[in-house]
Formats: structure tokens, sequence, C-alpha cells
């Protein structure tokens, strides 16, 4: 109980392993509120005919200097137009980033893809009341695997972009 208080309160970015989040649950947030200060939302490259069909695309330099490809969300520094006051997405188009919200994956130091679970809007729950992540045999369960396979493929969509990004230097 001590170790999994320490991870709520101290941990936002926690590794999906038996050894951190057995026992544990998660919530839906059933709303998009946790984009309303993304004025851009990073694409992989199979989203951009998707998306572009919906939503304006750019290429925009992110924190390190590098062009990559967004949808353009807001004109205003943490502005989304796309979100109502009830929290809805008011566009056809979600970006794969936000479909699979809390979730995201971290590449470690030897390069491996790490599946982890985003706590930052408290959505781990040490009780029973939401999804499990793993199985009574401590595998993942069928959605996070899922969840896991097409942040994968999210990923390597990125790196094709980033590569054509970089043309444009």
């Amino acid at each position: 109980e001590e170790k999994g208080s320490q991870i709520e309160e101290n941990n936002t970015i926690i590794p999906i392993a038996p050894e951190t989040l057995s026992g544990y649950t998660w919530s839906k947030t059933g709303n998009f509120w946790f984009t309303a200060n993304d004025t851009a939302c990073e694409l992989a490259l199979k989203e951009a005919a998707k998306a572009a069909v919906n939503l304006p695309l750019a290429f925009m330099r992110n924190a390190d200097g590098l062009f990559q490809l967004v949808s353009v969300q807001g004109f205003q520094p943490q502005e989304n137009l796309l979100v109502s006051k009830e929290g809805r997405w008011l566009s056809n188009y979600i970006p794969a980033q936000y479909r699979f919200h809390p979730f995201i994956l971290i590449q470690n130091d030897k390069e491996q893809l790490v599946l982890c679970f985003n706590n930052f809007h408290k959505q781990l729950n040490s009780n029973s009341e939401g999804e499990p992540f793993f199985t009574e045999e401590n595998a993942l369960v069928p959605i996070i695997n899922q969840v896991f396979e097409g942040l994968v493929e999210r990923w390597h969509g990125l790196k094709q972009a980033e590569s054509i990004a970089k043309k444009l230097d």
C-alpha cells in the first residue's frame, strides 16, 4: 500500500509492468479536457490523409528545433479551439495521441519501446473500480495489448513523418 501511494503522488509516467502496476486499475477520462492547452498535436504519417480532411495541418518546429507534422488546433499559445466547454472533441478526426491517452510509449536507454501510463490526470486507481492492466497470470489484458500495438505503429509513423520533415531544413 505504501508503494502504491508513492506511485500515485510522485510519478506521472509509470512503466506498465506487473512490478509497478499489479493490483491497480485505470479509468478513462470521458472527455478531452486534457487537450485544452494543446495548440497543435504531432501526427504520424499514416494519420495525415484522414486528419487533412478534418483539420488544418502544418509542419512546425518542436522544442528541439526539428520540424514535425502537426494538426493546428489553435492560434494563440495554449489554445485548443477543437475542445468544447463541455470537453467534447469538435472535429470528426481525433489524433491518435489523444485516442491512446492516457497511454504513451517511451524509448529507454537500450532503445526499447516501453508502454507507460501517464497518470498526470490521476486516472490510476488502487482499487478494483476501473479497467485492469493485467490478467490473473500477469499478462497484459487484450485492450492494453492492442493499445501497445497501436502505439508502436504510431511511433513508426512519427519516425516516417520526421524523416520527411527533415527535408524542410
